[in-house]
């Protein structure tokens, strides 16, 4: 899409109110909690998003939540980061949209979480083979959840 704008929404963003609307009709579409602002501004971490935007109209999203675990060999700083919530409009679908929002984030993450070990994803049927595309392997363990704590 020749028109296609990929950029990192920020917190401090004026416009950013507006697209967190678009993220909470996501939520809502998703059956999944509403993100309020006092949330996403008083979040202790840094979520990196970053959208895809056709005429100045949000179309898809991604976002990377990262956070902290014991560090190890493969995690020295003990700082990673999920990838999820990539999501793009029905009506722009199958255009490749996602995938360049996604690579946009990727080419991007050293910059914005520099000490960052690893990213995770939890991909759905659609989203991985662009998981794949750009370098994430299977993994190799189960991971499990306790929900309703």
């Amino acid at each position: 899409m020749e028109n296609l704008q990929i950029r990192r929404l920020s917190k401090v963003q004026t416009s950013f109110q507006d697209d967190l609307q678009f993220i909470n009709e996501i939520q809502k579409e998703r059956g999944l909690p509403i993100i309020s602002k006092n949330i996403w501004e008083s979040s202790d971490n840094d979520w990196v998003v970053y959208g895809g935007f056709i005429e100045d109209k949000i179309v898809c999203i991604t976002f990377l939540f990262p956070y902290h675990r014991i560090p190890h060999n493969d995690y020295p700083y003990g700082y990673v980061a999920e990838l999820g919530g990539t999501y793009t409009l029905p009506k722009y679908r199958n255009k490749g949209i996602a995938s360049k929002v996604v690579k946009e984030m990727l080419d991007n993450v050293k910059k914005d979480l520099p000490l960052l070990d690893a990213i995770v994803a939890d991909s759905t049927d659609d989203g991985y083979s662009i998981y794949k595309r750009y370098g994430f392997i299977d993994g190799e363990c189960h991971r499990i959840w306790k929900n309703k704590l």
